[in-house]
């Protein structure tokens, strides 16, 4: 049996080699390594902050907003904490991360598009049902109430109860955090930061 072959087949129509000019890196653009360079050092010496988002709480929004600690010693006095505290890896894992995510937190928001402004373009608003112009953390006992969670004595009692009791979730979250921590001027849309949405 002979295989029949069609040789009028055009070929493949709109391959291309390649751009016709090549993407120049900044450094060939006139811009000086220096300043690149210096550029850099501000960013890396002056972090922001990040609003990292809780999972489950999509129709609100809920993100908590977290800082650099202000010295890295302060996350080692939590893991010597936490080691003397819990025997097991993973309890001493998860309440690693919840430490640093109570002393890291600066508040906790929501999203509202109301609120979106040309400088608060995510609509951030802060929990502050007093008003007193400052966002609820996680030591403030007032967040057990707003939640309906009862009474709750510890800021580690709420970070668990605000994730639903569940450990993977709080581990997830604070892998986030200590993400951004590790590198600040991270893309929070990359896809480490994706909520699967």
């Amino acid at each position: 049996m002979e295989t029949e072959f069609h040789l009028d087949t055009p070929p493949v129509e709109g391959f291309s080699e390649g751009p016709d000019e090549p993407e120049v890196h900044p450094v060939n653009q006139g811009i000086a390594l220096v300043d690149l360079l210096k550029q850099d050092a501000a960013e890396v010496a002056s972090p922001s902050d990040v609003y990292i988002p809780v999972k489950g709480y999509e129709r609100t929004g809920l993100a908590i907003r977290y800082r650099v600690p202000e010295s890295g010693r302060i996350l080692d006095q939590i893991a010597t904490k936490v080691n003397r505290e819990y025997k097991t890896p993973y309890e001493r894992n998860l309440y690693m991360g919840i430490d640093s995510m109570i002393v890291c937190c600066v508040g906790i928001y929501v999203r509202s598009a109301e609120a979106a402004t040309e400088d608060n373009i995510e609509g951030w608003v802060e929990l502050n049902p007093d008003n007193t112009g400052e966002a609820l953390t996680f030591g403030d006992l007032k967040l057990a109430e707003l939640f309906g969670f009862g009474e709750t004595k510890t800021a580690r009692t709420f970070v668990k109860k605000i994730f639903g009791n569940n450990d993977i979730a709080i581990n997830d979250h604070a892998a986030r955090l200590n993400r951004w921590l590790i590198d600040t001027n991270v893309d929070i849309n990359a896809s480490l930061w994706n909520l699967g949405e």
